[in-house]
């Protein structure tokens, strides 16, 4: 680790990779790519590369999760074994589940994020005072410590047959061995602290130049300072002494000592919800993934003082330069959010879902957790600062969570409790300024069965994220329930990452055609309406018969167009015909992921943006199809633009039509069968969107291609949307015979 923090390849434009690999698995096997500071003794090893798969094994050849055993590697690279050495192939070539793997000898732990740390070789594994210790990890401890250079651990063995655990260090700074100690019990347990600690000018050596082990623990038995033997722990801070009471509670363990592994002394995942709730009560804001983390009392305290320190330094410390910028789509958002003084409020979006599943009101809840901890977005509120709208992340923050048990009144009346709980949650909307801008609430419709209502603003993400954090969710809450924790990777693109890329790049000019045409129309006038005291934003629902979709399809095809551009030109004709105009704008949403940087169809934020087409109706269908797909191809090139900038001198009902249209498409699901038993036909989703008029175009699984005209009961009458969506229908059959 010291020497990569001193080379910091990051900093001069080029990727360091840690590769692992034993030659019995044709060399690399996983892969880890190092793109800041490492903390500790060495990087992680990370994961398998593509082809190769990782098992980790404890000692009782049960899967170790989320502790650490021996690493199994098992894919395309196993060997077929030994040439000429039958017995040892068949003790480190072994067969499980049906699948052939090596037994690497390898000891290796997870991290939070789900990669592997390299922490020694099972043949190093010692026991001491009836506890297994791997030196290898006692080592990577001492190194982890500035002043230390070199490490060697050692046991020590007296003629009574007791083991004591001691260590020589090479330094590069005086400093003690009472130093040291003390620094090694804030992150090992007591029973991995040396007990003597020799600090020496140079490490004996084997011929090929490795530390000598046993060398070194004859000079440690021999030479040894006196003053530093059998020095205790530090003593308990009072936060470890009021986590130590509520371990043992949970844990109903009253001999529980503070350098007990939360996991090794009976403990969950379960419990650890127990625990985060007992330690809010006692003014202790920790999150269950810190047990994981940090497995016993003392490292988790002394994680919790830095923790809360740090943030005291940095409520005091933060610059303007240090909160982060609002993404355009989120600027754009807020605004409009903030000029729509309304009830619901704009920018708000709701979603719902059943699930032939237990409701487990424990494992949805830490699901919750674990996925604000892992989205900053989902902690993020709007700050308005005089240099404009910033986010306002926050450390931690509590998804609200409401639970109903069922009651006995049947499903049909669950479900409609479940709908007035929505209407309540659209109209109660949020500060935008206090995060979490997202609230959940769970109903239990009969045993066996329960639906889900989320509530979020837009600002923190939009719909293509939104169902990558759908299918996040039902990953934790199926693995928490079965017992089977597993932390997820680490995001692909964090947010800050999102927002310098985006910054950085260069999106191509905008098309001359395309400006030039919306400088030529005239903002779109839609009929006047009386005025409707139902604020509610409404739709018209219809399904496009399968043979109709397929038509426009090869119709679209034909002229070298999308079939996005088959029904924008449907609605875009049905517009002209209701409001009696020729040319006018329609804001066009794009996923704002048509931008080069890795990564970006992985990134949870909100970039979803709307760039108006400017629409021409004259010409044949043809020409006019052709025409909005090259209008359409000059707003997706621009998903790296500022719109703000790039279309300042157009009229504000150019910039942002009154007429939206958005042809939805999502990430696909992750590989594998289904996490969880989802009702499809149960699902519903609404927005509150800003403009007055939206068609959304989107697939339905299997069930075929919808549209739904959402529409602003003020401004647009339920006659007037009646009517465009009528009109909608017309055009989309009539480009169906389109030559």
């Amino acid at each position: 680790a010291a020497r990569v923090n001193e080379w910091r390849p990051w900093q001069q434009g080029h990727r360091l990779f840690n590769v692992y690999g034993p030659t019995e698995v044709t060399v690399d096997a996983t892969w880890h790519e190092v793109t800041g500071p490492v903390a500790g003794g060495a990087p992680p090893i990370g994961r398998p590369l593509p082809g190769l798969r990782a098992l980790v094994l404890d000692a009782t050849a049960i899967r170790a999760r989320p502790g650490h055993g021996e690493l199994l590697l098992g894919g395309i690279g196993v060997a077929r074994g030994y040439l000429g050495a039958p017995e040892l192939t068949r003790e480190r070539f072994v067969t499980r589940d049906g699948a052939r793997w090596y037994r690497t000898g390898d000891l290796v732990r997870y991290t939070v994020e789900g990669g592997l740390v390299f922490t020694g070789r099972r043949d190093d594994q010692v026991k001491v005072r009836g506890v297994r210790i791997e030196l290898a990890e006692v080592e990577r401890a001492l190194r982890a410590e500035p002043r230390v250079a070199e490490a060697v651990a050692v046991v020590l063995d007296d003629d009574n047959g007791r083991h004591e655990l001691a260590a020589a260090v090479v330094t590069r700074a005086p400093v003690s061995a009472t130093v040291l100690r003390a620094s090694l019990a804030d992150e090992l347990p007591a029973a991995m602290v040396p007990t003597r600690i020799l600090v020496v000018d140079a490490l004996p050596r084997t011929a090929s130049g490795k530390a000598d082990r046993k060398a070194s623990a004859r000079m440690v038995r021999d030479f040894v300072d006196p003053g530093d033997h059998g020095a205790q722990a530090p003593a308990l801070t009072g936060t470890a002494r009021r986590l130590l009471t509520i371990w043992r509670q949970v844990l109903q363990q009253p001999g529980l000592g503070p350098d007990d592994d939360f996991f090794g002394s009976g403990g969950d995942s379960i419990a650890t919800i127990r625990v985060r709730h007992e330690s809010a009560r006692a003014g202790l804001p920790i999150q269950s993934m810190d047990v994981f983390a940090h497995p016993t009392v003392r490292r988790l305290a002394s994680h919790l003082d830095r923790a809360l320190a740090g943030r005291t330094t940095a409520a005091r410390t933060v610059s303007g330069a240090d909160v982060p910028s609002l993404l355009p789509a989120q600027r754009r958002l807020t605004v409009a959010t903030l000029l729509h003084d309304r009830i619901p409020q704009v920018g708000l979006v709701q979603e719902s879902h059943e699930y032939e599943e237990e409701l487990d009101a424990d494992a949805l809840r830490t699901a919750l957790d674990l996925l604000a901890e892992r989205h900053e977005v989902l902690r993020t509120g709007v700050e308005s600062r005089a240099d404009g709208f910033r986010a306002r992340p926050q450390e931690r923050v509590t998804i609200p969570l409401t639970v109903y048990r069922a009651d006995g009144n049947g499903t049909a009346a669950r479900r409609e409790l479940a709908r007035a709980h929505a209407d309540a949650a659209l109209r109660e909307g949020f500060d935008l300024s206090v995060p979490p801008l997202l609230k959940v609430a769970a109903f239990e419709l009969e045993p066996g069965r329960f639906a889900l209502v989320w509530t979020l603003h837009h600002v923190i993400s939009d719909g293509w994220s939104w169902e990558l954090v759908q299918h996040e969710f039902e990953t934790l809450y199926a693995g928490l329930r079965q017992g089977r924790f597993r932390p997820l990777p680490a995001p692909a693109l964090p947010p800050r990452e999102l927002a310098r890329r985006i910054a950085e790049s260069r999106p191509p000019t905008p098309s001359r055609e395309w400006l030039t045409a919306l400088g030529a129309v005239s903002p779109l006038a839609l009929p006047q309406s009386r005025a409707n005291e139902d604020t509610d934003r409404a739709h018209v629902d219809w399904a496009v018969a399968p043979g109709i979709h397929a038509a426009l399809r090869v119709v679209t095809t034909a002229a070298g167009c999308a079939p996005s551009a088959g029904y924008l030109l449907a609605y875009a004709e049905a517009l002209g015909r209701v409001c009696r105009q020729q040319v006018f704008p329609v804001g066009v949403v794009s996923s704002g992921r048509n931008v080069d940087i890795p990564h970006i169809d992985r990134a949870v934020a909100c970039l979803a943006r709307s760039l108006p087409v400017p629409v021409d109706l004259s010409g044949t269908p043809r020409e006019r199809l052709r025409r909005l797909h090259r209008h359409l191809a000059a707003v997706l090139a621009q998903d790296s633009a500022d719109p703000d900038d790039l279309l300042a001198g157009l009229a504000p009902a150019v910039r942002d039509p009154a007429a939206a249209f958005v042809f939805q498409n999502y990430p696909d699901a992750p590989a594998g069968p289904a996490t969880l038993r989802r009702v499809p036909a149960a699902s519903w989703w609404r927005e509150t969107g800003s403009e007055p008029l939206a068609l959304v175009c989107h697939e339905e699984g299997t069930e075929g291609f919808h549209c739904r005209l959402e529409y602003d009961p003020v401004q647009v009458s339920a006659v007037t949307a009646t009517l465009l969506a009528r009109e909608i229908r017309g055009a989309v059959e009539r480009l169906t015979t389109a030559a």
